[in-house]
């Protein structure tokens, strides 16, 4: 059961992670909708 939450919180800080390197890199502002959708498509 430790391991499960332990690699939930691990794969959440790797997707907040490209999120923050997408939007540093490229300048663009935030938007959770856009970002979700582009998500869930490419997985």
């Amino acid at each position: 059961m430790r391991k499960t939450r332990k690699l939930a919180a691990v794969a959440l800080a790797n997707k907040m992670a490209r999120i923050a390197w997408k939007l540093m890199t490229t300048g663009e502002s935030y938007n959770s909708g856009a970002l979700d959708a582009q998500t869930a498509v490419a997985t």
